[in-house]
């Protein structure tokens, strides 16, 4: 799993925080037990510290199983695939919906976990609607289903996401080019 240093930092800092709290919840049961025994009747604060340290294991076992899958994602490896739809892409698309007809233009930011920002349409590698699309080059058309309908993807232009900017928007005479297509569409249907 791809992720930006700053999502693995974040993640590792939550690792931490549950190893912290393990910590603290097996000092205070130990605590508990020393002062009142283990009987449920007798100490009921042991055994709820019981009850929280089977979740909080639990949750770390979870955590280190994600944690052991992340791999820093390194911009330069964009620059090894700069024809293909890799993770570190900007990709200008035309998506058709099948479903409703409707055919849009734009600009999809294809990023590792941390970064991605669905307003923007910028997505993880792995988003249903933008999986489909990694190994794809340009002129390559993708058929993608996701719950708004299938879609079709029609790989228009490809270059490097700038991590330090945002994508391009399409330019108002493409989205009035769009809604007359969208309109075209719907009358053909009719």
């Amino acid at each position: 799993m791809l992720v930006t240093s700053s999502y693995y930092n974040k993640r590792k800092e939550r690792l931490d925080n549950l190893h912290k709290r393990l910590a603290d919840i097996r000092k205070n049961k130990k605590d508990a037990f020393e002062n009142c025994g283990d009987g449920w009747h007798d100490n009921p604060f042991y055994h709820h510290l019981m009850h929280d340290e089977r979740m909080i294991e639990n949750q770390l076992i979870e955590e280190n199983r994600k944690f052991s899958q992340f791999q820093l994602f390194n911009e330069s490896s964009v620059c090894e695939h700069p024809d293909t739809v890799v993770p570190g892409t900007n990709v200008r698309v035309i998506e058709k919906n099948l479903t409703t007809g409707t055919r849009v233009e734009y600009i999809i930011g294809i990023v590792p976990f941390g970064a991605e920002d669905l307003h923007k349409k910028i997505f993880a590698y792995s988003a249903p609607r933008v999986r489909p699309l990694i190994g794809a080059r340009v002129g390559d058309i993708k058929t993608v289903s996701i719950p708004i309908g299938t879609l079709k993807i029609e790989i228009l232009e490809i270059s490097k996401f700038p991590f330090n900017c945002q994508p391009q928007c399409i330019t108002k005479q493409n989205a009035i080019t769009n809604v007359a297509h969208a309109k075209n569409n719907e009358k053909e249907k009719e």
